[in-house]
């Protein structure tokens, strides 16, 4: 007895120590990738047949006689996606970070062209033998910040983040001639804050700011069948600043009131890479953004709580209305950009309610509004205010200590103003009105949402959910008709033998969307489907579009001996869209079904050598496939070919040694 109060005082001592002073670790080793590939290694790097060295580490320290901690800390550090931050701080007093970290992200396609200069800004359509091109774009960010409490109210914080964003991305002009862009991002993120906490009011306010900068401004091609796009303007820079108040307020106990105040300018005023037909040189863009906030929460009774909340947003968009183009009277443009305002007003009121016999029962309204700038020119049908109002109610009970669950529905409505029925030529004629906006067509949505949660034993969790929406669009016999969303989860974790524990889960997802249009309708007409001819050339067909999604995992893992821990996991994934269009023209075929599987296999293994060293292994079998057909049937004017890289095996093989000090 005394032997084993012994060890077990000592053991109470290790994590007794493990709490004010962590251990510090550095593990290395090396990996190696199968084959190529353009999935596994997306964004991180290993898409190679080779080797890698696999490099983390953390040290942490704290000076007893000052109290501050000093921490490093990196990760992958051998890998592309690789992390370093360095901190320090004392409690309660100071603190200050430097991070370093890079994110590349390789395309999942290989572009096969002769295109040549595609990392430059002056591009040549077919000037050289095809050749295997990989698009890849990496972005590399250095950040660093210092935060002091003044007292034990107040505190400063300020933080500046540099990000680099530098590669190939996929691109093309008018003819269909591919192109790459050319990127050369810079973006700067700057913020500021002062905080008070007290026992009744806490505020937070400050500065957030952003500067993005493009060092390539423009592309100028030579050849190619769109000879007459060139140069390309490549996105502009732009710049905003925010300033911001937001806080809480507690009146009692029992309530609580919070707000936030925020003013955004955002300007973009690059120069063009020419000057417009109407000598306009650049867009002068500006955007003021108004936003405030202001919520109440209370329990005025026992067993009743309430919480109101009210968001108003008005983006004015300021920038000058002017013609950039002198276009022929006789089509849908007036050569004069279109601003994008939008005054947003979210409302929320809910209570909560402690009914006998354990259930609890949640009642909700919500409430939103958006009205938006109007324009004398339409391309597609437009409405400038729309209303959404939902009501939902939600019973949760705890049925026995291992059981518990809710039951939810919910009813939305989504309104608005008159449409604007047909689009409108620059002479003021009507114009064709197939297309209806689905965001803002009237709608109505019923939700229904269903929960469990069951521990049968202690060591067996079981989680369930499932929820089920269908939608039906009114007001126009043209365009998206119904839809519908189905989901269903279930997760399981059981623990057994103390140190072992097996996972699972399953889900399902299923939505849909149906919808009705035409070829072409007598210009005249307000979205209704008689305004198709409905013949053989032009028939009124449907889209029936689904999309459906299934996952399954199941893991394991715990200590075989007291030196070795081990683990596996199995994940598998399938996605199908389906299109169901028909019927189609004469001539044409409906699109087939694309699906994406993928399988991922996990082995872990991890023996303790010593008390503070050890060796880990790690597998990883990876596989993807697909019937994409979107780029697989498809060439450029210029004879480029994109590769889907349609079918992907990987093998992963990993080994590294630890050290805890």
């Amino acid at each position: 007895m005394l032997a084993a109060g012994a060890v077990w005082a000592d053991e109470r001592d290790d994590e007794i120590k493990k709490q004010t002073t962590p251990e510090s670790t550095v593990e290395a080793g090396v990996g190696f990738v199968s084959g190529g590939n353009t999935r596994f290694g997306q964004y991180n790097g290993m898409t190679k047949e080779r080797g890698y060295l696999l490099l983390d580490g953390q040290y942490v320290r704290r000076d007893d006689a000052t109290g501050t901690w000093l921490g490093i800390t990196g990760r992958n550090l051998g890998l592309e996606d690789r992390e370093l931050r360095l901190e320090q701080s004392k409690q309660g007093d100071w603190g200050y970070f430097i991070d370093f970290s890079q994110t590349p992200r390789y395309s999942p396609y290989t572009a096969v062209t002769g295109l040549t200069g595609y990392d430059s800004t002056t591009q040549t359509v077919n000037g050289q033998a095809p050749t295997t091109l990989e698009l890849k774009t990496e972005r590399s960010a250095l950040a660093a910040g210092v935060n002091k409490w003044i007292s034990s109210r107040w505190d400063v914080n300020f933080s500046a983040r540099e990000e680099r964003k530098t590669g190939r991305r996929l691109f093309g002009r008018t003819g269909t001639d591919f192109l790459v862009d050319p990127i050369d991002y810079r973006t700067q993120l700057y913020e500021a804050s002062v905080g008070y906490r007290g026992e009744q009011a806490q505020f937070t306010g400050g500065y957030y700011g952003t500067n993005f900068v493009n060092y390539n401004s423009r592309i100028d091609v030579i050849g190619g069948t769109g000879t007459g796009f060139s140069p390309i303007a490549l996105p502009p820079a732009n710049e905003s600043h925010q300033a911001y108040l937001g806080g809480g307020y507690n009146f009692s106990q029992t309530t609580r009131g919070t707000y936030k105040f925020a003013y955004q300018h955002q300007t973009q005023s690059d120069n063009f890479i020419d000057v417009s037909t109407t000598g306009r040189s650049n867009l002068g863009g500006v955007i003021d953004t108004k936003f405030g906030q202001l919520g109440l929460s209370a329990r005025p009774m026992a067993g009743l709580s309430l919480v109101a909340d009210l968001k108003r947003e008005n983006r004015d968009d300021k920038t000058p209305i002017v013609d950039y183009f002198n276009v022929s009277t006789t089509n849908t443009a007036t050569g004069v950009n279109e601003p994008r305002s939008i005054h947003s007003t979210i409302g929320k009121l809910e209570g909560t309610y402690q009914l006998p016999a354990q259930f609890r029962v949640t009642a909700g309204f919500d409430f939103e509004e958006k009205k938006r700038n109007t324009s004398d020119v339409y391309i597609v049908s437009y409405r400038e205010k729309t209303e959404e109002r939902t009501m939902r109610v939600e019973l949760r009970r705890s049925i026995s200590e291992t059981l518990n669950g809710s039951i939810g529905y919910a009813h939305s409505r989504r309104t608005g103003s008159d449409w604007q029925n047909t689009t409108t030529t620059t002479p003021g004629q009507l114009g064709s009105n197939l297309v209806q906006p689905f965001y803002l067509a009237d709608r109505d949505r019923d939700k229904l949402k269903l929960t469990a949660g069951w521990t049968p034993l202690d060591q067996l969790d079981l989680q369930f959910r499932a929820e089920g929406s269908k939608d039906d669009y009114g007001g126009r016999t043209l365009g998206m008709q119904d839809g519908s969303a189905r989901l269903f989860a279930l997760d399981a974790a059981y623990r057994f033998a103390e140190t072992w524990q097996v996972s699972a889960w399953l889900s399902r997802d299923d939505s849909k969307a149906n919808l009705l249009s035409c070829s072409s309708a007598a210009s005249n007409n307000n979205g209704d489907i008689g305004a198709c001819p409905n013949t053989a050339a032009s028939p009124i067909w449907s889209a029936n579009l689904r999309n459906v999604g299934n996952a399954i995992g199941i893991g394991v893992k715990g200590k075989a001996t007291a030196q070795l821990e081990v683990g596996a996991e199995f994940n598998l994934s399938s996605d199908r869209a389906e299109f169901r269009n028909g019927p189609a023209p004469a001539g044409v075929t409906p699109p087939p079904d694309v699906t994406y599987t993928r399988s991922v296999t996990k082995l872990s293994a991890k023996y303790a050598l010593q008390k503070n060293t050890g060796v880990r292994l790690q597998y990883i079998h990876d596989r993807f496939s697909t019937n994409d057909w979107t780029w697989e049937n498809w060439t450029y004017s210029d004879g480029t070919r994109i590769l889907p890289n349609a079918q992907q095996r990987v093998d992963f093989l990993g080994a590294s040694y630890y050290l805890n000090f």
